[in-house]
């Protein structure tokens, strides 16, 4: 979308689209509760008792939402509240997701997901270059996707529910996402705070730039997450059948050559081809960021080796780890970043991503291996004992 938005309208509009993004990702992951990952995790509920779930934390994020719009961002209330409106949608469509992954029907899965996003987007170009309007393409998108979920997205969800919601599953559900809701509105704060403070310092536009180039790392995190979800039911029966050695393996040895092998092919394409890639889709103003760009890919593969590190921590209910860390990670990235940001401008917020995601996977790495090497001590133990 933001491709879409700085073709059609000024660096300022793709600035206060950003904006707009950056306040509503952590209070939408807040809200989210992780709901799809535990629908595949626990594999025991009544649908509706997500359903419900979702509602409730459904209009507890456009509450906050308005709240901090109104308080602290009133020239951008309403583009706010409508990019909020279309995260709550995502949010829904999610429980759909997790229901169709935990039955293996990928090929559902994957039509739902490819038909909405194509459509969504012929709205929303469609709308913007009519109109030139961002508030009416985002409203036009929100009531598209709302339908969507409603005809083809909830009937199966809602229709393999075989008894009445329990309130004592809805607390037991919310008991177990509710803390790495609030991990998960830390962490993506950690991502939203250079953004904040760019802006603060430096103004809509650069803002506007940052975010632009930001948006093709977004696409490779959808990627990534999409293969993390795959692998999220592969990494949890390696756990549950206690073979711990195997999944170290793949989490400190595939994992990392993975990453650099990633990173030794799509380097190289952005040094050399990344202006190409900006011109193309902004236009000759974005290019003179070329080394922003490079920066940011360097943070990305830091990222998605540290979100299968994540993945296992949620398996494994290491709440407290995914509660605490991401708190720590916010007071680093804003000192971090007001230092980097402030004396380095729209390259400081690049850096700030790079060293907050390589401490964050360094932690994350370490507790990892501590819990699965403890465990696979504990199995050779039984085992000892046992064979006496």
């Amino acid at each position: 979308m933001i491709i879409i938005i700085a073709k059609v309208l000024s660096v300022d509009n793709v600035g206060a689209f950003s904006l707009a993004m950056a306040i509503t990702a952590p209070i939408a992951l807040f809200a989210s509760l992780r709901l799809r990952s535990l629908i595949v995790v626990r594999d025991s509920e009544n649908n509706r008792d997500y359903y419900f779930i979702r509602k409730i934390f459904n209009i507890v994020s456009l509450v906050i939402t308005l709240i901090v719009a109104f308080l602290f961002y009133q020239e951008y209330f309403i583009l706010i509240t409508l990019v909020m409106l279309i995260k709550i949608n995502d949010l829904n469509s999610e429980l759909a997701y997790g229901y169709y992954q935990l039955k293996m029907e990928f090929n559902k899965l994957s039509r739902l997901i490819i038909f909405k996003q194509i459509f969504s987007l012929i709205v929303f170009v469609i709308s913007l270059s009519i109109t030139k309007s961002l508030q009416i393409s985002l409203l036009l998108q929100y009531l598209f996707q709302y339908t969507y979920f409603l005809i083809w997205e909830r009937k199966d969800f809602l229709n393999d529910s075989k008894h009445n919601p329990s309130r004592e599953t809805q607390k037991s559900i919310i008991k177990e996402g509710l803390p790495i809701g609030i991990g998960l509105y830390f962490i993506t704060l950690n991502a939203s705070i250079p953004r904040f403070i760019l802006e603060a310092k430096h103004g809509l536009e650069m803002l506007g730039y940052f975010s632009a180039l930001a948006y093709f790392v977004v696409i490779g995190n959808i990627l990534v997450n999409s293969l993390m979800q795959f692998l999220l039911g592969k990494i949890s029966n390696l756990y549950i059948s206690n073979n711990f050695r195997t999944l170290r393996k793949v989490l400190f040895l595939f994992t990392p050559l993975f990453t650099v092998s990633l990173g030794v092919v799509i380097l190289p394409l952005t040094i050399f081809f990344g202006e190409y890639f900006i011109a193309a889709f902004y236009g000759e103003l974005y290019t003179e960021y070329l080394l922003v760009l490079v920066l940011l890919v360097i943070g990305f593969l830091l990222d998605s080796n540290s979100a299968i590190y994540d993945s296992v921590l949620l398996i494994t209910k290491k709440i407290k780890v995914q509660f605490y860390l991401p708190m720590f990670l916010m007071v680093v990235s804003s000192i971090i970043g007001y230092i980097m940001i402030n004396q380095y401008s729209i390259y400081g917020a690049a850096l700030t991503i790079i060293i907050v995601n390589l401490i964050q996977l360094l932690i994350r790495g370490f507790f990892c291996n501590s819990i699965l090497k403890s465990n696979e001590q504990m199995e050779e133990l039984k085992l000892n004992l046992k064979n006496r």
